[in-house]
């Protein structure tokens, strides 16, 4: 597994943060998780070709984390009609109510109403699918007003899971009990918390009670970035920290 951080931020404008996007390489096939704004071109910059990827998987649908699916699709659909591209399949994967939400973006934002490409949108709720010899596994999580889900990848013998956004819960505990690595929203400081995001103390306790090798940090908006997230996490958990950056490479 290669994982490439295509964006460890949010909402928040910045200029060394791209909001949320992760692509991930296995056995030469690619997938996205979560397409945020600028994440189309956080493609471009990490040297890997948008058009080649056929799997996208959200975690929920908040703008900082869907807000290129309509240029993406918007391009596919050029590319298709001009037949630069042929037989193109799109396989998004969301939580429930995500089919609706998507078919009502395109009907207010296409003057066609439809893309011109082979769209395939699938539910998930807590549930595993097969893919490509590789088993994913989705859990349902707890985030603010919305359905919001996370993500496992098995390959072989290596986990990784993507949490999303998500509050801290007993139930996520176990399903990344020991993962190779968790890709973690570190989202405030403890100063800051608000319902439905992480703090650090939050990811010290989920490491740790997850017993996970190592925790990749994303998600940062500016306040938490004036703490030392090291530190406070250090405390309660022992393993390896990396505190994500844009196009940062990691091998799982």
């Amino acid at each position: 597994m290669k994982l490439t951080i295509l964006g460890s931020g949010t909402h928040m404008p910045s200029l060394k943060r791209n909001s949320a996007g992760y692509l991930l390489e296995i056995n030469s096939d690619f997938y996205l998780i979560d397409i945020g704004s600028g994440i189309i071109k956080q493609i471009l910059k990490a040297g890997a070709d948008y058009k080649k990827i056929s799997h996208i998987f959200i975690t929920h649908r908040h703008i900082d984390h869907i807000a290129d699916i309509l240029p993406l699709f918007f391009n596919l659909s050029v590319l298709s009609q001009e037949k630069q591209i042929k037989n193109k399949v799109i396989n998004l994967y969301g939580p429930k109510g995500f089919k609706k939400f998507i078919y009502d973006l395109i009907r207010v934002a296409f003057v066609s109403k439809k893309v011109y490409f082979d769209l395939r949108i699938k539910e998930l709720g807590d549930e595993e699918i097969k893919l490509n010899g590789l088993k994913i596994e989705a859990c349902k999580v707890r985030h603010q007003n919305v359905n919001a889900i996370a993500y496992k990848f098995k390959a072989g013998a290596k986990t990784l899971i993507f949490s999303g956004d998500l509050e801290y819960s007993k139930k996520f505990v176990k399903f990344a009990k020991n993962a190779d690595a968790l890709v973690l929203e570190c989202s405030l400081p403890k100063s800051k918390a608000v319902p439905g995001h992480l703090v650090p103390e939050d990811c010290g306790k989920i490491a740790k009670e997850s017993n996970v090798k190592k925790i990749i940090l994303t998600h940062f908006y500016p306040p938490v970035e004036k703490i030392n997230i090291k530190d406070i996490i250090k405390k309660s958990y022992p393993g390896k920290i990396i505190l994500s950056k844009d196009l940062m490479k990691i091998k799982i």
